[in-house]
């Protein structure tokens, strides 16, 4: 309706000034008219702003057409933005939400990388309803990618126009207007170090009915993509901690005997270590007691020497399969008034194989006497004197002095 409009006004603008100078030749009336014309048919409306030259106006807006988002080969609209628009940085995606439970297989981003909480997302210049429960976004992904026309990206501050949500600015994804028939592509895609193979299937069908006053589009998605493990990578695989020393002046890297100069060391020499190891570390204000793999109680602890790498645990990036479905009707009552209905389903399923994590010196696990029926609590390594021991303890009464559990063994017990 806002395009009618605007030609509505254009054309009114031309009848008054026909009236106004009806001295001018019959000449410059035809080129007036055709200038009109020509203008007009250059409008185009993204959301509620109508899009001009960049150059003409303070808020540049990048386009990105179909074609060309199908020739660059990614199954993912967001890394294709990333790889594409320089003002386009990554925000949530399987390679950086290995930690994140609220996050995991969404797939957002952020423009100049003021948070995607500042980057408003539309489809069809129409807000929609947050893929997280954490935050306001919304995840491209869920858009089949034949459905998409044309991606529209304000890439200047929008907050005047769109509110606080599009400080960064606004991504608009325009689906499909006009496109009739059937359509079906296969995609498969694997990378040469290895892992991450991946597997793209789609169809959609568009129809236009009631001598083109309706029209319908459907879409249907189905995508895969394997997991990419650390040893997957050898760069991966190795151990680093670093910083820079300017007493030394020189890059240092964390060894078993702390930070060292790289010029100084080999590769073999680095260390990044955790205490996470079986059995924990605790009483470490005592002398760090910990239990080595033949369950012997002992006192000297060196996290870099005797720790774990925790993150050869960590997924390079975790496995995702995503199934999307989506259609639209719109209906044209009349000249000026449209309806339209549509209907977006995602559902993207992702396992995240955390890296494993110690418990504080302070927990416990409940437990119940079976005889008594009497609860109380276990305490690993840790006597009811306070001092270290070499096996595990059930204590039934209210305070104890808690060692340390792990995720690899919950108990020792001899």
């Amino acid at each position: 309706m806002r395009l009618r409009t605007t030609i509505s006004y254009a054309f009114t603008f031309m009848i008054s000034l026909v009236f106004m100078g009806p001295v001018l030749a019959q000449t410059s009336e035809d080129t007036t008219e055709q200038e009109e014309e020509m203008a007009l048919e250059e409008v185009i409306v993204t959301g509620s702003r109508i899009r001009r030259d960049s150059f003409n106006v303070s808020t540049p807006l990048v386009q990105m057409e179909t074609d060309q988002i199908q020739d660059t080969g990614l199954g993912s609209l967001s890394e294709i933005l990333i790889d594409e628009i320089p003002q386009v940085f990554e925000s949530s995606s399987n390679t950086n939400t290995q930690s994140s439970v609220s996050q995991t297989g969404l797939s957002t981003i952020n423009l100049r990388q003021l948070g995607s909480n500042r980057t408003l997302t539309l489809i069809d210049g129409r807000r929609t309803v947050p893929n997280s429960y954490s935050g306001s976004y919304v995840s491209l992904s869920s858009v089949p990618s034949s459905m998409i026309e044309r991606v529209e990206i304000i890439t200047g501050g929008s907050s005047a126009t769109y509110g606080s949500d599009a400080v960064a600015g606004v991504v608009n994804i325009i689906t499909e207007q006009d496109r009739v028939g059937f359509g079906a592509n296969a995609r498969y895609g694997w990378t040469p170090e290895g892992g991450g193979e991946e597997v793209t299937l789609d169809a959609n069908y568009g129809l236009e009915f009631s001598d083109g006053r309706g029209y319908m589009f459907i879409a249907a998605e189905y995508l895969e993509q394997e997991v990419i493990d650390q040893d997957d990578r050898k760069r991966a695989r190795w151990e680093t901690y670093h910083r820079y020393d300017y007493d030394q002046m020189c890059n240092t890297m964390l060894t078993e005997d702390s930070f060292q100069c790289t010029r100084d060391i080999s590769r073999e020499d680095w260390r990044n270590r955790s205490d996470g190891i079986a059995g924990g570390v605790f009483m470490e204000s005592r002398g760090h007691f910990w239990y080595d793999e033949s369950n012997t109680l002992r006192n000297d602890f060196n996290e870099e020497r005797d720790g774990i790498y925790s993150q050869q645990f960590v997924k390079l990036r975790i496995p995702n399969e995503r199934y999307n479905l989506a259609g639209k009707i719109t209906w044209d009552f009349t000249d000026n008034t449209t309806g339209f209905f549509q209907l977006h389903y995602n559902r993207t399923e992702s396992v995240n194989h955390k890296s494993p994590e110690d418990e504080y010196e302070g927990a416990y696990v409940g437990y119940t006497d079976p005889e008594p029926l009497r609860p109380g609590r276990i305490a690993i390594g840790v006597g009811m004197d306070g001092e270290p021991e070499n096996h595990t303890k059930v204590y039934f009464d209210d305070f104890v002095i808690c060692g340390l559990n792990s995720p690899f063994v919950s108990t020792y017990s001899k």
